[in-house]
This record gives C-alpha cells, structure tokens and sequence, in this order.
C-alpha cells in the first residue's frame, strides 16, 4: 500500500507550539475589577505555579486572644467564686480587728517570753506551742499546692506572698489566695521553679512536713492536766496579741486550705477537672486530707500523686 506522509510544520509554527503550554504555567491572571466573594481565590497565583517547587504553604492559624490578666477580671473572679470572696471577705475582717484596736495589746517582755519558749523543743506541752510552730508547717504546705500553679500568676506573682506567710501568715498570702488566676491544668515537674521542682515536690519534704505535724500532735497530746491548759491559754489569748492573731491565723489557714489543695488534685488527676461532677469519693478524699488541720494537709502533701517529671 501507499503511505501518506503529513506536510512538515514550518520551524517557528514548531517551536511556538512546543513553548505555549510551558508559557501558560507561568501566567499569573490579571486583577478583575469587580469580582464576586466566591472568586477571592483569584488573586492568588495559580496552584500550577507554586507545584513545581513543592505544596503551598498553609495558612498561618489565627493568633489567640491574649488571656485578660487585668486586676478587674481577678474581681470579677472573686464575685463568681464563694470561696475566693470569703477570702477576701476575711482578710479585710482581719485588718480591721488588728489595726483597729480590737485585738488585745501586745506587750513586748511577754511576747518575746512566749517566742522563746515556743522555739525551745524541751519546753513544757502547751497549746499555744502547738499552734505557734503550726503556722511554721502550714505556709510550706501552702507553698507546696500552690508553687505549681505560680508561674506567670497575674494580678499578684507568687513568690512575695508565699515567702511572707512564713512571717505574717493569712495575713500576707491572703491577697495572693483571693485574686489568683486558677490553673488546674496538668503541669510537668520541669516546668516548675527550683523550690517546686527539687524541695515541695519531693518525698523527703512531704515526710519533713508530715513528721513534724505528728510530732505537734504528740506534743498537744502530751498535756496532763487540761483544764488548767486550756485556762492558761485563755487567759493568753485575751491579754496578748500574739497569742490571739495567731490562733484566729492558723484557724484561718486550715479553712481555706481545701481551695488551693483541690486545685492541686485537678492536675494530678485525683479530683475531677473543672466543670465536671466530682465522685463522692473524690469528695471525700478531699474532705478526709482537710480535716484534721496541720496533721491532713501534710498528709495529702505527702501522699499526692507525684507530677510528670518532663514536658510532654
């Protein structure tokens, strides 16, 4: 048979032929003038330009709304939360029963006496001993539910408050307890400051706390002769200050406790989170460690659940 061959394309038909798709993928459309919502994809540049150097990158996400901070939300935090505002509540209560004049006077000789004797471990049992060296346990174990939830805390920072407790008791960590922001939140160990990470989170300052509540214990115990013990501190707590500021202190201290100790069970997983009904034993886990005050927080501290020792 015969063959039939095509005419020969001229050269410059050719090449303009082979180059015309190549041009078309580099063809970055015009700006429309008046188009519709639907056809905002328009100004972008064809997803054929952008395929032969790889996939298009994503969209950048939405920055987050940055996390109101302010000293009015921590009042309005105050108004939502009984706890917070019975806080509060007692606090200002408390200023105004010392600096008023409502409170016993404060003697210098005998108040000395009764520090003195209240540091030296050979002294005699006594009430007042116990609930003195209490409110030297219950600002650790306050630091120790607290400091994991201290970083970046707004409208107080931590560290100023935690640290006076051990010198004025409710009467320094109390602003820092009514006003601080919640963070019930799972936090690693090594998120946390060094006095978190390698002293309040450890075993050993769990047993040192829950050892020398014990002993304080023992030491209340110890008393023979009780009714003459409980008409020796009466007669202290209505004639000096010492005396009364402290025990209304640590009374104070053991009531609110089970606040920032809930909190502290929500990130290790021993109490429901936020929002969530608690069990009944939940509840009553808390309740048990809240009880007896000094001896159960120390427990609690002692026995909770350790935190992640790295970021995950």
């Amino acid at each position: 048979g015969s063959y039939h061959f095509a005419a020969p394309m001229p050269k410059a038909a050719a090449v303009f032929a082979l180059l015309l798709p190549l041009a078309r993928c580099f063809v970055v459309p015009a700006p429309i003038l008046s188009r519709p919502v639907h056809a905002a994809r328009a100004s972008q540049p064809p997803a054929l330009l952008f395929s032969v150097f790889g996939k298009p990158s994503p969209p950048p996400a939405p920055k987050p709304e940055p996390e109101d901070v302010s000293f009015g939300k921590a009042l309005r935090r105050l108004q939502g939360s009984p706890a917070r505002a019975a806080m509060a509540a007692v606090y200002f209560s408390a200023l105004f029963y010392v600096f008023s004049g409502a409170a016993p006077p404060s003697p210098p000789d005998e108040t000395v006496a009764l520090i003195l004797e209240c540091v030296d471990p050979a002294a005699a049992p006594s009430i007042f001993f116990c609930i003195f060296n209490s409110l030297g346990i219950m600002p650790a174990l306050y630091a120790a539910v607290l400091l994991p939830g201290a970083k970046n805390q707004s409208p107080l920072p931590a560290a100023p408050f935690l640290a006076a407790a051990f010198f004025a008791g409710y009467g320094a960590t109390g602003p820092y307890l009514a006003l601080r922001q919640p963070r019930p939140g799972p936090v690693s160990r090594s998120e946390l400051g060094f006095v978190g990470r390698t002293v309040t989170e450890s075993r050993v300052f769990g047993g040192a706390m829950l050892l020398s509540s014990l002993l304080l214990a023992a030491k209340l115990l110890a008393i023979d002769d009780w009714p003459a013990a409980v008409a020796t501190y009466r007669a202290l707590f209505d004639s000096v200050q010492l005396v009364n500021v402290s025990s209304f202190d640590l009374l104070v201290l053991s009531l609110f406790f089970f606040e920032p100790a809930r909190e502290d069970m929500q990130r290790r997983g021993w109490y429901a989170a936020p929002g969530v009904q608690a069990t009944p034993a939940q509840v009553l886990r808390l309740a048990a460690f809240c009880a007896v005050p000094v001896v159960g927080p120390a427990a609690y501290v002692f026995a909770r659940p350790a935190l992640p020792g790295e970021e995950e």
